[in-house]
């Protein structure tokens, strides 16, 4: 891992985080904006067309891979007004002659960039590069598009942090300073950031591309930017695969609340797993033993870390990792094996230096990501601004999810966000589309299967739902490695036709546990969905 982790879900990403990776807007209901004609209105931005060339590195390195700066209004309400870059990559479809069209890609966030994308999607599912131009971007205000930031330091980045050292008190005020600073930097620019003008941004792309429609494959943060375009624009909307999907009444207090039942499920279903191989782990024979061992150790780690080569390990840092890998099952050897070593004393130089990793990140000063990140999230919608709902909630919360509930029910920079901008999510009623496809794992700790069936509900028309049962997983298609859900997923793309009912399809179990996660694109996806800044 190469990038600073937090500890916060993603949602959403969501992102956390979570990536917990809403439905936001950025304006009021009657802004002009949110009554725009279906008319193009930004040809004069790009009337040439998008100029291709090569990529920066951030796409990949695939050659085959272009690029381009793509004009967006900076307020959208105001398309006459001042634009603002979209850096869009693409991967054209190898077989022209039978090309369906663009199959536009987010890997959720928010804030995360998806230049990589085509490359990496392309070398795993080559069906459909054969027959879609796979088109990746990074948002607005992110990575190679006009970027934002907020002057934080690293250590400011790591937010919101790991409660009980410091108080609620001081949580409070990093808090009211984290949005401070955001606001002194670029106050001026946060207002623009936010879920809808980002969909926005995704129909000047269409616009820009020649296309009439899009097609859209989004992932956790993702799927609420597609649901939010699909809303706005249903007659430019083909097929939309939403996968690992935000609930859409839980913007965004409570999809990052969520997550701390999520997470204190996966681990004790950590805990379960582990204790099947006691033989080989010595952490328990029950799930009872397996998780008393975890807890114990990290209330050691926090009195007195272990010295590795690569640094001190201590209790919060061995609960950061381990919310990274609870991502996904297919980690959980990886899980038993560390903590194992942990209390062996003897940890792995390969092990200590990932851990290392997490803890200081690589030094970079670029809190872009964050900064973005916390901008979707604050600028969407307004947030509590009652502090002692926050401490009550946290401490409740601690009680009944020890491992993530304080940290997931905190208070964050949103709570202190100007409140002088009205922000209302776009609502979604019913589906206009030709269809959408939902994608989840049963046991997904990031955005729980409610949210799905709140979604399925939501749209009700024209939209099926794909279940990987008995997986607790957070991305599934094209990350977990299960071949029926990839099969469903590829051929609706391809043929443009939903299954004729809903789909269920069975967890491969202990075979894929043993070969850890299938592939690159999977990995990356966990990184910009789970607590990676």
């Amino acid at each position: 891992m190469s990038r600073r982790f937090i500890v916060l879900v993603a949602v959403v990403g969501t992102l956390l985080a979570l990536a917990f990776g809403a439905l936001g807007a950025g304006f009021t209901p009657t802004s002009p904006a949110r009554s725009a004609p279906a008319a193009d209105p930004f040809i004069r931005v790009n009337a040439q067309g998008p100029a291709w060339g090569p990529c920066p590195l951030s796409a990949g390195g695939d050659p085959r891979v272009e690029c381009a700066d793509v004009r967006v209004p900076l307020d959208h309400a105001r398309p006459d007004g001042a634009t603002i870059r979209i850096k869009v990559s693409r991967l054209r479809a190898s077989d022209p002659d039978r090309r369906i069209g663009v199959l536009l890609l987010n890997p959720g966030g928010p804030g995360g960039s998806g230049l990589w994308l085509p490359a990496a999607l392309a070398e795993y599912a080559p069906q459909l590069y054969e027959r879609f131009d796979l088109i990746g971007f990074d948002p607005r205000f992110v990575g190679e598009s006009t970027p934002i930031t907020c002057g934080l330091e690293p250590a400011e980045q790591n937010w919101p942090r790991y409660s009980g050292r410091d108080g609620f008190a001081a949580d409070a005020r990093a808090a009211e300073e984290f949005a401070a600073k955001c606001q002194r930097v670029s106050g001026d620019l946060f207002p623009h950031l936010n879920t809808e003008y980002a969909a926005r941004d995704m129909d000047v792309i269409r616009s820009a591309l020649g296309e009439q429609r899009i097609s859209y494959l989004g992932w956790s943060y993702g799927t609420n930017l597609g649901a939010v375009y699909a809303q706005l624009f249903p007659e430019r909307a083909d097929r939309f695969v939403l996968d690992s999907v935000v609930h859409p009444g839980w913007v965004w207090r409570e999809q990052l609340r969520r997550s701390g039942r999520g997470f204190e499920a996966a681990l004790n279903q950590w805990a379960t797993w582990t204790a099947r191989s006691e033989d080989r782990y010595g952490l328990g024979s029950t799930a009872a033993a397996v998780r008393k061992t975890y807890d114990a150790l990290v209330a050691e780690l926090e009195r007195d870390p272990v010295e590795t080569d690569a640094g001190p390990v201590d209790g919060d840092l061995l609960r950061a990792w381990t919310l990274v890998q609870l991502y996904s099952d297919r980690t959980y050897p990886l899980v038993a094996g560390l903590v194992a070593e942990l209390r062996s004393g003897t940890v792995d130089p390969d092990h200590a230096a990932e851990l290392a990793d997490l803890g200081t990140g690589d030094g970079a000063a670029d809190d872009n990501r964050t900064a973005a990140y916390w901008g979707v999230l604050c600028e969407d919608v307004v947030w509590p601004r009652d502090l002692l709902r926050y401490a009550q909630e946290a401490k409740w919360d601690a009680i009944r999810y020890p491992f993530f509930g304080a940290e997931a029910s905190n208070i964050t920079p949103c709570a202190f966000w100007p409140d002088n901008r009205i922000r209302r999510p776009v609502p979604i009623t019913g589906n206009r589309t030709p269809g959408v496809l939902l994608v989840q794992a049963a046991g997904d700790p990031v955005t729980p299967f409610e949210g799905t069936l709140a979604m399925r509900r939501r749209l009700a028309t024209n939209v099926r739902l794909v279940t990987l049962v008995d997986a607790y997983a957070h991305q599934v298609f094209a990350a977990y490695g299960n071949p029926c859900v990839d099969r469903t997923v590829t051929e609706y793309l391809l043929t443009g036709r939903l299954p004729h009912t809903d789909v269920t399809c069975a967890n491969l179990g202990e075979q894929l546990w043993r070969v850890g996660p299938p592939n690159g694109l999977g990995d990356r996806l966990r990184e910009i969905n789970g607590p990676a800044r």
